[in-house]
């Protein structure tokens, strides 16, 4: 009976290699129901028997040796005798039950290559496949390593790349014509303003000043000078102003 295991989507990319090939072995691991070395169709997944992966495995037993198909069908002599008989039939039951496992081991590799197969993207699979075979050549070791040589390595050309990428200026992102901070007033403007602002308050002294004096002559023409506290401020102001002169 198959026991074959779902895989997930590769993504095709280099960055998604390592994980990938891991959710891969994690399935083929569960994926024979026939292999009782604990690791089920791992060793499979790849053509070197000693290869590295296998022999970081811990408990493996390397080089892998992988059941090889069973011999001829025992031949029955004829006019056995019945020690003939006997051994015939130890040989043939023997031969049967590697015949069997055999069997369902290519049918589970079978199985899970379909499925290792089917979780490639179309991109990869086009690079793997032969044009005029497809994909009937492949095994689970040669689509292994057809991958890894594609995602698991890096080419010359993926350092050239890497290489130019790297050696490119470094370009200081300049400001928008939005975000260019607010300019400041010119100059002559800013003086022309000032000089507004001294004329102003000269005018306004002087026009106080002229007030208070027309006040104080009319006062004087009719014999009395009152003296309040508006009157008194404005003393005081043009006291301060023929003494320290006019505030500019």
């Amino acid at each position: 009976m198959s026991n074959a295991q779902t895989i997930r989507q590769f993504l095709g990319t280099s960055a998604d290699w390592p994980s990938y090939f891991i959710a891969v072995v994690d399935a083929a691991k569960r994926s024979s129901s026939v292999e009782t070395h604990g690791f089920g169709l791992i060793p499979y997944l790849f053509i070197d028997p000693e290869d590295v992966f296998l022999v970081a495995l811990p408990g493996f037993d390397v080089p892998h040796v992988p059941q090889q198909p069973p011999g001829p069908k025992p031949a029955l002599p004829d006019n056995p005798t019945a020690a003939q008989l006997n051994l015939y039939t130890a040989q043939f039951n023997a031969w049967k039950y590697d015949a069997e496992h055999f069997s369902q081991l290519r049918t589970d590799i079978s199985n899970f290559l379909s499925v290792y197969l089917g979780s490639l993207p179309e991109v990869t699979l086009t690079s793997i496949r032969d044009p005029l075979h497809g994909t009937s050549l492949l095994s689970l070791a040669t689509t292994t390593t057809s991958i890894r040589n594609l995602y698991g390595t890096l080419s010359p050309a993926d350092l050239t790349a890497n290489e130019a990428l790297l050696n490119k200026p470094y370009v200081i992102r300049r400001r928008s014509a939005n975000t260019q901070p607010p300019t400041s007033p010119p100059m002559p403007l800013l003086n022309a303003m000032a000089s507004h602002s001294r004329s102003t308050r000269k005018f306004d002294f002087l026009r106080k000043a002229s007030l208070l004096l027309v006040y104080i002559i009319t006062s004087f023409s009719y014999g009395y000078l009152p003296i309040h506290a508006w009157t008194s401020k404005h003393l005081q102001n043009s006291a301060q102003f023929f003494t320290d002169g006019p505030t500019l």
